[in-house]
């Protein structure tokens, strides 16, 4: 099967209206938006339409006082429980809600229609049924091919990889960090919490978790790093979701009551904004990390080796990536990267314990000591 590398050829004054397709995750949407960005600058007077999760339409439709929005993302149409696009635990795909959803569009009217979801399998017909004048994406062997593609090839930075698909229409590569907008509510929401907490001073945060135990440290690294920082004169605040509560307290417990736990208490606007006035963010490999990325904060990422080579940032001025090394199982000896990390399931390797474990609480600190300089 031939793809179709060429651009597509499009006429820039035909697009009025740009449907992007990214139906997951935080840290799967931030890496996105240099792309978004790049396409915003490209097609000035085009309205840009994300269809995601009920997640992307309550954070990136909200405004600040003057009306602007958060990126340059125009609207969010949610979509359906899809399979291959759109998969919620426990809701199973209802065939009668999507042919609803797509009646729903027939007004829409998009010009471009893009795929930034996956190897095109799902993407692809989804895009189709929207009727585009032009239809580009990422595809394989398996799916279709629209007007235009680029083959999906795993080992590549997210970044660059969306960035790659935009060019298809001419836009260029524009090689900057992805960066949302913060507003004044984001910002008083931290300064409610700092208050209420009784803190001052410079402060840095810690993302302790990740929906992955794989790319995760443990409890006891993550006090020993935390009790060096306020060594060092520095307040810490471990920042989560709500379920990553209990994982936090401990690690507090065992800092001995000597650093702070903010689980559960942020907005994503006021998480950035949180992240925007710390010294210094360091996190594992996941959401958290890219919205601090985003927020225009200095980090310190602890990442698995493969997964550095697609979510780590592009640049080295305010960011340092730590590298975990080990590669092999330490269960079954498998070295469980390819295709690509820990998929897909079957035969590989399925061992819950972390890959990251190798990075020491010395290498972490040093990485941060070296940006805070």
């Amino acid at each position: 099967m031939k793809y179709n590398y060429t651009p597509a050829g499009i006429n820039k004054t035909d697009v009025k209206k740009i449907g992007i397709l990214r139906a997951n995750a935080l840290g799967d949407f931030i890496v996105t938006l240099t792309a978004i960005q790049s396409l915003s600058h490209f097609f000035p007077d085009a309205e840009i339409v994300l269809f995601g999760k009920e997640w992307h339409k309550f954070f990136l439709e909200e405004t600040d006082d003057n009306g602007l929005m958060r990126t340059c993302i125009n609207r969010v149409i949610v979509i359906p429980v899809m399979n291959g696009l759109r998969e919620e635990p426990g809701i199973s795909e209802n065939p009668g809600e999507i042919e609803q959803f797509f009646k729903s569009l027939q007004h829409e009217s998009f010009d471009l229609a893009i795929s930034f979801h996956g190897k095109g399998n799902a993407a692809i017909p989804f895009l189709t049924r929207l009727n585009a004048k032009y239809t580009i994406g990422l595809s394989c062997e398996e799916s279709e091919q629209p007007e235009s593609s680029l083959n999906f090839y795993y080992y590549q930075s997210e970044v660059v990889r969306y960035l790659e698909v935009a060019s298809l229409t001419g836009a260029p590569l524009l090689l900057e960090p992805p960066r949302i907008k913060l507003f004044q509510n984001d910002y008083s929401e931290v300064h409610r919490y700092l208050e209420s907490n009784n803190i001052k001073g410079k402060f840095i945060a810690i993302h302790t978790c990740g929906k992955d135990i794989r790319r995760m440290w443990t409890k006891e690294k993550f006090s020993a790093l935390s009790k060096c920082l306020i060594q060092s004169g520095f307040v810490v605040v471990l920042t989560g979701s709500r379920e990553d509560r209990a994982y936090n307290v401990e690690i507090v417990k065992m800092s001995g009551n000597v650093i702070f736990d903010s689980s559960g208490l942020f907005s994503i606007g006021g998480l950035a904004a949180f992240y925007n006035l710390s010294s210094l963010v360091i996190s594992v490999d996941t959401g958290a990390l890219h919205v601090a990325i985003a927020a225009q904060a200095k980090t310190v990422g602890l990442y698995w080796a493969p997964n550095l080579i697609n979510w780590a940032p592009l640049t080295r001025e305010k960011h340092r990536p730590v590298i975990g090394w080990e590669i092999k199982c330490c269960v079954c000896g498998i070295a469980p990267v390819n295709p690509y990390p820990f998929e897909p399931h079957g035969e590989n390797c399925q061992h819950q314990h972390s890959f990251i474990e190798s990075i020491s609480v010395e290498e972490v600190y040093n990485a941060a000591m070296a940006l805070l300089r």
